[in-house]
């Protein structure tokens, strides 16, 4: 669950009488978030993104805990292959912080972040490998020194707030990069749908459905992965 409030810029000039018109300088954002899954996962945190002077300045403030019951898969078997994993606990806290400033009146920012993330594991991972992240694909699941992977979506407006979504990818992952194009392809895909909540920021919400090689899974989308 998440709970985000809107604040329109002072900056911005006075929306015309156009409900459809869109505003041109981004909004200031605040939200608290949080979420519990059946085998006790959970997280809270908040955050405040604003936008000063015009959008010449930009700030990003974002911080949480969570406590979280994941698997590994990075181990290898030449027994079953398939279904060689590793669960294990990890609980941390994150912050983010970040200042921007735009330079002169083009597209470009310069400034700094800083980031934390203390954690406590219950055991220790050798490495961070990459892996293929995409919906419909477990997290961790596939990894490799090397990982290349792709995805298409497009949207139907179906009426000017209804739209349909589809979209499909596929990845591979490998010790090396030399071993990429004889690894197996990994392909997941699915579709959703998407309603135009706040029709003056331009925000959607809605629900994706993914297939992948081994499960199927739903996700709440706000926003969209494209602009």
């Amino acid at each position: 669950m998440a709970i985000g409030f809107l604040h329109e810029s002072k900056d911005e000039e006075k929306p015309t009488d156009d409900p459809n018109a869109m505003l041109h300088l981004p909004p200031s954002v605040s939200f608290v978030t949080g979420a519990y899954t059946e085998n006790g996962r959970w997280f809270a945190g908040g955050g405040h993104a604003a936008s000063w002077s015009k959008d010449t300045i930009r700030y990003t403030g974002v911080a949480g805990y969570g406590d979280f019951n994941l698997k590994f898969y990075g181990v290898e078997s030449e027994v079953n292959p398939e279904d060689v994993r590793l669960e294990f606990n990890i609980k941390g806290a994150f912050l983010l912080q970040e200042l921007i400033f735009r330079i002169r009146e083009s597209n470009f920012f310069i400034g700094g972040r800083y980031s934390y993330l203390g954690s406590d594991i219950e055991f220790k991972l050798s490495d961070d490998e990459p892996y293929i992240d995409m919906r419909g694909i477990p997290a961790l699941r596939y990894q490799g020194e090397e990982v290349v992977l792709g995805e298409v979506e497009a949207r139907w407006d179906v009426t000017p707030r209804w739209s349909l979504v589809g979209f499909v990818g596929t990845g591979r992952t490998a010790d090396s990069f030399s071993d990429l194009s004889g690894a197996d392809a990994i392909v997941a895909g699915g579709g959703g749908f998407r309603y135009l909540m706040a029709r003056h920021y331009g925000l959607r919400v809605g629900l994706d459905v993914a297939r992948g090689s081994e499960d199927t899974v739903v996700y709440l989308a706000v926003g969209s992965n494209w602009n």
